[in-house]
């Protein structure tokens, strides 16, 4: 069966012929210029909260956003330059609203008009407030025409990633079924990710992979945006999640919603590379915020890890996830699932 064509704006999508979102309709149906004649310059598309899109019980994951906004740039990027975004590029979230299951948002790109080379990107309410759920802007992380370098995300912390992955005590950590990114058990494609509390030389990590295992590629083949390249998005998605989890080795254990959320990535990936995901223990945590940092790495035999992707930010601590986790999560011996270490040469 052939995949459909759907409607969008009249001009040809270079890169995305496998898309999660032009083809697969992972948030939306169509894409549509906004203004009279497209006079804005901008893009807008509609997005129906559903149950596929779940991250904490009734609440979309902010990956979604962060995927949605990130298509949207490159679009825009193509129907202003007839090319896709050039790498690297970084992009800043602002999450400024609550959002629920069932909620309709509009989600728009514009040029910003003193740097044509930045893209204001938001999702908000269709109704006549507009209150705004997201907003953020995006831009090649080179310095260009005069303009200043946008900020990108500081380094976490990283260790000899090759001697943790051999040596560290890893052990799983709980997941809710229906999560788009840890839930195991959807109905729905979902990135089905695996979180470790990893413990090496005094200090903690939270750890993540894609990759390396090979029920991974029927995976991966769902959130690719052309036939060889993951969707950038999914890395945003993950960073996010692996981000936020952060907070579970903090002094007490903190859970918590997406605030802000700086990504830098720094080449496309492909989607038979292998991934590993890693966040270092959280930072300014107080009674109400945490902040965080985490990093993509692209393992290789003969050379040593690659960093592709960054991202850092700010989760709000919300004290009834945890009593949510609890009720919520997947029963099952934590013990029993491992991390599958690479065979490092």
């Amino acid at each position: 069966m052939h995949e459909a064509v759907l409607p969008t704006v009249p001009f040809t999508i270079a890169g995305h012929d496998a898309c999660l979102f032009c083809r697969r309709q992972f948030a939306w149906a169509g894409v549509r210029e906004m203004g009279e004649n497209g006079a804005t310059g901008g893009l807008a598309a509609d997005i129906d909260m559903e149950l596929r899109h779940e991250g904490w019980l009734d609440m979309p994951h902010g990956g979604v956003s962060i995927a949605a906004t990130m298509e949207m740039v490159d679009l825009l990027w193509q129907r202003r330059c007839g090319r896709r975004m050039p790498y690297p590029h970084a992009v800043a979230f602002r999450f400024a609203d609550a959002c629920r299951i069932g909620d309709r948002l509009v989600v728009s790109a514009v040029a910003d008009g003193k740097d044509r080379e930045t893209i204001e990107v938001r999702l908000a309410r269709p109704e006549s407030d507009g209150k705004v759920y997201l907003q953020g802007r995006a831009r090649p992380a080179g310095n260009s025409g005069g303009a200043a370098r946008p900020a990108v995300p500081e380094l976490p912390d990283l260790p000899v990633v090759a001697e943790l992955l051999r040596e560290a005590d890893i052990t799983a950590l709980p997941v809710y079924d229906n999560c788009l990114v840890c839930g195991v058990h959807r109905h729905a494609p979902g990135l089905r990710r695996r979180f470790f509390n990893a413990g090496f030389r005094g200090r903690r990590w939270i750890i993540a992979q894609l990759g390396l295992e090979a029920v991974d590629a029927g995976i991966v083949a769902e959130f690719r945006q052309d036939a060889d390249t993951l969707h950038p998005g999914a890395l945003g998605a993950i960073l996010d999640e692996i981000c936020g989890w952060s907070g579970y080795i903090a002094p007490q254990p903190l859970y918590g919603y997406t605030v802000r959320f700086g990504l830098e990535i720094r080449r496309p990936v492909s989607v038979d590379e292998r991934l590993v995901f890693i966040a270092d223990e959280p930072r300014g945590v107080t009674r109400r915020f945490y902040d965080a940092r985490g990093a993509v790495l692209v393992l290789g035999p003969g050379r040593e890890p690659e960093i592709v992707a960054v991202a850092a930010g700010k989760w709000l601590v919300v004290p009834e996830l945890n009593g949510q986790l609890d009720d919520y999560q997947i029963a099952e011996d934590l013990a029993a699932v491992t991390f599958p270490r690479p065979a490092w040469r």
